[in-house]
């Protein structure tokens, strides 16, 4: 028995690729290339097949409800009647007069802070309920306003702003008003890049880089460049100044405040 029936013979058998992009095993004049382009073609095409059928068999997150934004008036309303009625009855009877959908745990939890707020004011009819704070204390806690204070006023002088000059700032200034709160005197503050970076940001403060408009030419180059040949032409005529002493040089910036990365 012979092996030649093993093996292949004849032109080799290509498709025209389905995604976009790929090139075409068709066009090409070389068999080996032909081949290679229809295994690659082959496996992008499993890999796109694949993944879409993932994504068609996958189901779609369900889309969250939105807030409710409840007022002062309408919290304090919900926690004086889940006080007097209960939790589930106040949540009937707050969404059958007023519409908006609430949940029991939300109520339960205004419940929870309208005691806690006119056990603290001593009023037994509280006629608003501001929310409770949001977020993680500042560190530098009323100081931190006297820190953005100065970082403004020295941005409007024209002042440079960048971590190092924010940090010296900051530690200056609880240094001169509260320096037992800070690491070095044992306190539990330590001014930080990372500090420096959250006031900086919280602020609305960013780095900026240079563009391309300040590589804008100006409407008059070209007579502020005629001028300037010009009045080097004079002084060169006038003096008999030699080519070799014609030497042009750009200036330097010189740093003048420290800087940071």
């Amino acid at each position: 028995m012979s092996l030649r029936q093993w093996l292949t013979t004849g032109k080799l058998k290509t498709t025209a690729p389905t995604v976009p992009g790929l090139p075409d095993p068709g066009d090409c004049t070389e068999p080996r290339e032909a081949a290679a382009f229809q295994a690659a073609n082959d496996a992008v095409e499993t890999i796109v097949t694949s993944t879409t059928d993932s994504l068609l068999s996958t189901p779609r997150k369900r889309k969250r409800g939105e807030y409710n934004n409840l007022d002062e008036e309408q919290r304090a309303k919900i926690g004086r009647l889940a006080v007097e009625d209960g939790v589930a009855r106040a949540t009937r009877r707050f969404m059958t007069n007023s519409g908006i959908k609430v949940s029991e745990s939300t109520v339960r939890s205004i419940r929870d802070r309208y005691l806690r707020a006119r056990k603290a004011s001593g009023d037994s009819h509280l006629a608003a309920l501001p929310r409770s704070p949001r977020g993680n204390t500042l560190m530098l806690g009323s100081l931190d306003s006297e820190v953005q204070n100065w970082i403004r006023q020295v941005r409007l002088n024209g002042g440079v702003i960048n971590l190092r000059i924010v940090m010296a700032g900051a530690e200056a200034i609880v240094t001169k008003f509260d320096r037992k709160k800070l690491a070095r005197f044992g306190g539990h503050i330590e001014i930080t890049k990372h500090l420096a970076r959250s006031i900086m940001r919280r602020m609305g403060f960013v780095k900026r880089k240079g563009t391309k408009a300040v590589k804008t030419l100006p409407s008059d180059f070209d007579d502020i460049k005629c001028e300037f040949v010009k009045k080097v032409n004079n002084v060169v005529s006038e003096y008999s100044v030699p080519d070799s002493l014609i030497i042009n040089w750009d200036q330097t910036g010189c740093q003048l405040v420290p800087r940071g990365e």
